[in-house]
């Protein structure tokens, strides 16, 4: 097959909106085709990024992340502690299924819901 030029555009997101970029390029005699795809790709992606469209990548090794486990009598008092700053019901209720886990949390949660609620 004989190929005279190509045409490449890609459709870039800003955050003004979107906007198609592309150019048209002539394709000389004897250059493979594909070689030439990727450099009209790579220059388009350049053009609005100013980086190539595929950078290195550089593997970084994993963190290890050290994490305490807190007691469960702790844990119990801050929950409790945090779902007492609520002052929006819809804040509230996103403690509902939590509270539902331990009985002290579920009585602190049923009292605050009640004061929220004017019940």
């Amino acid at each position: 097959m004989k190929y005279k030029s190509l045409k490449y555009t890609k459709e870039f997101e800003f955050h003004i909106g979107k906007e198609w970029v592309g150019t048209d390029v002539e394709i000389e005699e004897g250059e493979d085709v594909d070689e030439v795809f990727r450099k009209v790709k790579a220059k388009v992606h350049q053009m609005v990024t100013g980086t190539s469209p595929e950078p290195p990548i550089t593997a970084m090794p994993p963190r290890e992340i050290k994490v305490e486990k807190i007691p469960e009598e702790e844990r119990v008092t801050r929950l409790i502690e945090d779902l007492n700053t609520c002052t929006n019901l819809k804040v509230l209720e996103s403690y509902k299924l939590i509270a539902k886990l331990n009985p002290s949390v579920q009585a602190a949660y049923d009292m605050k819901y009640k004061e929220l609620t004017n019940e």
